[in-house]
């Protein structure tokens, strides 16, 4: 019995030690892993005042760990509104980084609704959607455009960063108005964010580090074997073109064969499947850029076109296009062969850049050229209705 005794003594003791050693390594694992996270945090480039507190790690792991398959869908929708987001920000002259608010507004979901009644990407309430212009009926709710709802967040955005002249305070602004920032500014004496915080609603304590988490998932993602989840693809490659008539969404299903979800992903401000009249063209229609382009020849101008989407090219995520309706159709200048004129204009007083040539291969177009050669869309367009009499020859300045 002894011998059983001290036999099992000995078992233990041997089974504490190994789960001791099991644990001490686990914790040891974990404190590296925290970190390296908190190192790459600091590194992170973002317009945010950057601090790693225990918040900002509940948040990250939040993505990380806990929520893995909310992350694979979010890093999937990043194709579709980040080339949005970027250029819009690109255009007004503002910090890229600020491209991240909306996953932690609406989930990148153009078509949500918030308890308190905000909607879309960037959950505006109604009364500051109509400061920025943005109509809200029966029939529409233009909270819900990507596009139109993305320059109205800039605006509000960038007229938040006059007020403060920082980004991390109008940022937690935009979460629960100035009113409340001013507050804590007065309460703190400080106009640093993380002197100001206790100050903050509960909400917009925990909004600097969501957003601080969210830049570190679409920066980190990779290094946490986190794998998109991939949308649609006619929910990425996109195009949109302002309309001028009514288009039904039934209609348009039938006529396009297209899907009406798909139809109305990308176009979620019309609430009723349809896009009303406009005498001046304020309603868009966004489709899968061959549908679009079909569209535009049966009902419609190439003028009329707005915005291109490459999705899985994002710098080059969007195209002012114009002067479009003295060409056919984009896709009618695709050719099996022949020479493309290529000219760049030099900054040499008045000296005339040479013509660079190259010969389109078969599928080549205007789109296809300008994103392999670095160039813009609207000029290539432009020069070679002036000079271009084959319409398989491009010239681009």
């Amino acid at each position: 019995m002894d011998k059983f005794l001290n036999a099992t003594r000995l078992l233990c003791a041997v089974l504490f030690l190994t789960l001791s050693a099991f644990n001490n390594a686990a914790y040891a694992g974990n404190i590296e892993e925290a970190q390296i996270i908190e190192q790459r945090v600091y590194n992170l480039n973002t317009v945010v005042n950057l601090k790693y507190t225990s918040k900002v790690a509940d948040k990250i792991n939040f993505y990380i760990n806990e929520h893995r398959a909310i992350s694979e869908v979010l890093l999937g929708r990043v194709t579709i509104y980040f080339p949005l987001f970027e250029n819009v920000l690109r255009e007004k002259g503002m910090p890229e980084s600020l491209k991240y608010l909306p996953i932690i507004e609406s989930g990148l979901r153009p078509d949500i609704t918030s308890k308190a009644g905000a909607a879309g990407l960037w959950q505006f309430m109604k009364s500051t959607a109509k400061m920025f212009d943005l109509s809200i009926n029966r029939t529409i709710d233009e909270r819900r455009d990507p596009l139109k709802s993305t320059y109205a967040a800039a605006d509000y955005l960038q007229h938040l960063f006059d007020i403060y002249q920082d980004w991390t305070l109008a940022i937690a602004a935009y979460n629960c108005g100035p009113g409340k920032v001013n507050y804590a500014i007065k309460k703190s004496g400080s106009t640093d964010y993380w002197e100001l915080e206790k100050y903050l609603p509960k909400e917009t304590r925990n909004y600097i580090p969501k957003f601080i988490a969210a830049t570190y998932l679409m920066n980190y993602y990779h290094e946490h074997e986190i794998i998109p989840q991939e949308p649609n693809e006619n929910l990425k490659n996109t195009a949109t073109a302002k309309v001028f008539s009514k288009v039904n969404f039934n209609t348009l299903s039938d006529s396009f064969e297209l899907d009406m979800n798909v139809i109305k992903m990308l176009n979620p401000a019309f609430l009723k499947n349809y896009i009303p009249e406009s005498e001046d063209g304020r309603y868009t229609l966004t489709l899968p850029q061959n549908k679009l382009y079909d569209f535009l020849e049966r009902h419609g101008s190439f003028e009329d076109l707005l915005y291109l989407s490459y999705s899985d090219k994002p710098d080059m995520s969007e195209q002012r296009l114009v002067e479009l309706n003295s060409i056919p159709s984009l896709l009618e200048n695709q050719n099996t062969g022949g020479n493309l004129n290529l000219e760049r204009k030099l900054d040499i007083g008045n000296i005339t850049p040479p013509v660079k040539r190259t010969r389109l291969g078969r599928g080549d177009t205007y789109q296809s050229v300008a994103y392999e050669k670095g160039l813009n869309l609207n000029h290539i367009i432009d020069l070679n209705k002036k000079y271009n009499k084959d319409k398989t020859l491009i010239r681009i300045k």
